[in-house]
């Protein structure tokens, strides 16, 4: 199977280092380049064409990163653009989405978390946010900069909406169980459930729809 081609892009060669040994020891990973600047950005995508870019949201300039970001998803729109960054602001965020990032994770996110978004946004399963952002931060950051999809009316149960909003909250399936005294697995399979009803492939894009349709409130 062939394995997934990974251009690294951060003025910090520490961090480049980092992610470059972190991302060896998983299969189907290859790191095909690095660059520290939007010169070598330019020079190196026609090269590689890699599958995706690690991009640094800071590099010679403040939001540089967002600026490679359109660059790159203008001119090699079958590349996935990961936005890395410190910031967990919603400008921040709202830019890299409308500059074609198909997620944007805090460095702070753990390595099993980046090697799952890097392998589902190769898939096409929908936009991914870090998983240490506050999610109120992402709810607000998606719903103001988001259309939904055009789908018919929807209907949720009254367990259904219960379990979406906990989820827009950030919580977990065992956290959701305790609140409402049920399993876990049960609280599972309604996910799958929701998600099936939606026809949507992850639970952020589904509390998005949610939110802007008025199914739930947040």
């Amino acid at each position: 199977m062939k394995p997934i081609e990974i251009l690294l892009v951060d003025d910090s060669q520490i961090h480049l280092e980092g992610l470059k040994i972190m991302l060896r020891t998983y299969p189907r990973l290859h790191v095909a380049g690095e660059a520290h600047n939007k010169a070598e950005v330019r020079k190196l995508m026609p090269l590689l064409q890699p599958d995706v870019v690690l991009l640094d949201i800071f590099l010679e300039d403040e939001n540089d990163g967002i600026k490679l970001a359109a660059y790159i998803t203008s001119k090699f729109p079958i590349t996935k653009v990961i936005m890395l960054s410190h910031n967990k602001d919603q400008n921040s965020i709202i830019q890299s989405i409308h500059a074609g990032a198909v997620a944007y994770l805090a460095k702070d996110t753990s390595i099993e978390f980046l090697v799952k978004t890097i392998r589902s946004v190769i898939k096409g399963e929908g936009l991914y946010l870090g998983e240490t952002i506050p999610h109120n931060i992402l709810c607000k950051c998606l719903q103001n900069s988001i259309e939904p999809p055009q789908k018919k009316e929807i209907r949720l149960s009254e367990r259904e909406k219960e379990i979406v909003e906990f989820l827009s909250m950030g919580y977990t399936s065992k956290e959701i169980a305790i609140q409402l005294s049920i399993d876990p697995s049960t609280v599972e399979s309604h996910k799958e459930h929701i998600k099936a009803k939606f026809r949507l492939s992850t639970i952020i894009e589904i509390v998005v729809y949610c939110i802007k349709t008025g199914l739930i409130q947040i």
